[in-house]
């Protein structure tokens, strides 16, 4: 026989209550180890682990799992640990769609010891010069002055990515060599080789993507600058499974620097301006850049 809960208890869950479903509301995808987490570390609101599971239990606000969709693995190699920023980088895009104006595709550069985005490149193209922009942001906020002049000779920085045919091709290994990044490419049928990376995607999707509609991708790309810039990027966490430790992602880019950064590259907005022209009026001249002719570019050197 359950004892009957105290009316101060009532009172109180229902003020815990509230909290929760503000919460909620602008993040349907959190469970309840991610409210908690949330509620604890940003708004510093001192509620139990505990207490936030059984309230989403009750009120029926917990995510549902679809064992279905459970994967099955066997034995696998280990992924990489970050022992110090700095020390391992994973690379990775998603794509994005627009009702009218078709699939957008955002490449994410993420530092694996501090959980940071640092860089990202927004582009109606998937190819290896936008992965190569994503990279140059990531060298230039975190090394200006070159990574070679940076770091020490004992230390590599590493760049994890998967199979596709960006990180693999000729230019992109090129200008990682010429910059002091060596690569590590994720082994067949090892979806742990670039867990970290992928889990931040999946935030980016549940709390940014998959909430919002856009119409133009003008608005996407001064909506994903904003959503960056003013902190909104701390509702990604890196929960532990010990639910002990919660590292905040945060792009540490000033707007002011940002200001001299594009979001979206030329090719982006040339290819804009090319399709959707007023008739009558010729396109913008900023130039395409097609990679067959682009030289390569070591950035940060």
């Amino acid at each position: 026989m359950k004892r009957r809960r105290s009316l101060k208890r009532m009172e109180q869950d229902q003020k815990h209550l509230v909290k929760i479903q503000q919460m909620k509301k602008k993040h349907p995808l959190w469970g309840y180890r991610s409210v908690w987490a949330y509620l604890n570390n940003r708004k510093h609101y001192k509620i139990g682990k505990n207490c936030v599971q059984r309230l989403m239990q009750e009120n029926q606000l917990t995510v549902k799992p679809n064992d279905r969709l459970k994967a099955k693995r066997g034995i696998l190699r280990r992924k990489p640990r970050a022992t110090r920023p700095n020390q391992f980088w994973g690379i990775d895009m998603t794509k994005i769609k627009l009702a009218t104006w078709g699939w957008f595709y955002l490449t994410v550069v993420l530092d694996w010891y501090t959980k940071e985005i640092v860089g990202y490149s927004l582009s109606i193209q998937s190819k290896t010069d936008d992965w190569l922009d994503a990279l140059e942001m990531a060298i230039d906020n975190r090394f200006p002055n070159g990574i070679r002049d940076t770091i020490n000779k004992k230390e590599q920085l590493y760049l994890i990515s998967d199979n596709g045919c960006q990180p693999t091709s000729g230019r992109f290994r090129l200008n990682c060599s010429l910059a002091g990044i060596k690569q590590i490419f994720t082994t067949w049928s090892n979806p742990k080789g670039n867990a970290d990376t992928e889990r931040v995607m999946r935030r980016i999707k549940e709390d940014f993507i998959w909430i919002n509609e856009w119409d133009s991708p003008f608005d996407l790309q001064d909506d994903l600058k904003t959503w960056i810039n003013d902190g909104s990027v701390q509702n990604f966490s890196h929960i532990s499974k010990s639910i002990k430790v919660l590292n905040s992602v945060r792009v540490p880019v000033p707007a002011a620097a940002c200001a001299d950064i594009p979001c979206l590259n030329t090719s982006f907005d040339s290819s804009m301006n090319q399709r959707y022209a007023a008739p009558g009026q010729p396109p913008a001249s900023t130039p395409i850049r097609h990679p067959e002719s682009s030289p390569p570019r070591a950035s940060g050197v």
